[in-house]
């Protein structure tokens, strides 16, 4: 199962886990669209947005700035989709895809909410 183990003791991350909104790409036989990474670990991700993935399909992620990432699905609810590196990120890899893509994540949230909390604009609101 991606990114976690079972045992005695129940649930074990096998890998730290990143939540992110970001867009990416996949590839699958000729075709290519656009998805929305969800989480993302050294191991795998999950991405949402595609409709007819199957279980133990082999598909191709694109990730920023990284050669494409042949994954295998793992799991499928609706429009989600788990994925398995057939070769894990480096960590060095993923640490810096989450430094690069995190920190833009937060600074667009931060211009939204500037734009949308300006003082003095309140009057217009209502």
């Amino acid at each position: 199962m991606l990114g976690a183990n079972f045992g005695d003791e129940g649930f074990t991350p096998r890998a730290t886990r990143v939540s992110f909104d970001l867009p990416v790409r996949y590839r699958l036989g000729g075709k290519t669209a656009p998805v929305m990474l969800k989480d993302l670990t050294t191991h795998g991700a999950r991405i949402e947005g595609l409709v007819g993935l199957r279980y133990d399909e082999v598909i191709t992620l694109l990730l920023p700035s990284l050669k494409p990432k042949a994954a295998v699905v793992v799991w499928v609810k609706g429009v989600a989709a788990g994925l398995e590196f057939q070769q894990p990120l480096h960590p060095d890899v993923f640490n810096t895809l989450v430094r690069k893509h995190t920190a833009s994540q937060r600074k667009a949230e931060a211009a939204q909410a500037a734009a949308t909390h300006r003082p003095g604009l309140a009057h217009l609101a209502s």
